[in-house]
């Protein structure tokens, strides 16, 4: 629109391109907390099976976002318990503190996991317990 001014958008445009990916760019020592602040904002999310297929199809692109994220003290000390029980690099599953065999499961005998999850927590709040009282049992 204004042929006069196109060499100076053009230079306010690459000072902008520079400026971005200048922020975007992550430090070694800010991958370090990746997976607890993963975990945690998927944990803080109003939905977070969207948001976790939503890491798990663009994590380099959220990499400086969630990097910054500070880690919730109390998430810290669950996970350093965590490893008390399980060395760091293995895997465990568990479902409401239960531990779920992953080798041993199928869709079906999760799904009836889940239905005696579910069946428990509802056993609870029929005898007057308050949701968030139910989950922590």
């Amino acid at each position: 629109r204004m042929p006069g001014l196109e060499e100076e958008l053009g230079s306010f445009r690459d000072a902008l391109t520079a400026e971005i990916s200048k922020s975007d760019e992550v430090k070694v020592w800010a991958l370090k907390d990746l997976g607890i602040q993963a975990s945690q904002h998927i944990m803080q999310a109003r939905e977070p099976l969207k948001l976790m297929r939503d890491l798990s199809h663009n994590l380099p692109s959220l990499v400086s976002t969630i990097s910054r994220l500070k880690v919730n003290a109390s998430m810290q000390q669950e996970i350093e318990g965590n490893h008390q029980f399980m060395p760091a690099g293995h895997n465990l599953v568990l479902l409401n503190g239960r531990t779920v065999d992953p080798e041993d499961t199928t869709p079906f005998g999760l799904l009836s996991t889940l239905k005696f999850e579910v069946g428990a927590i509802e056993s609870l709040l029929a005898v007057g317990l308050d949701v968030k009282s139910a989950r922590k049992l």
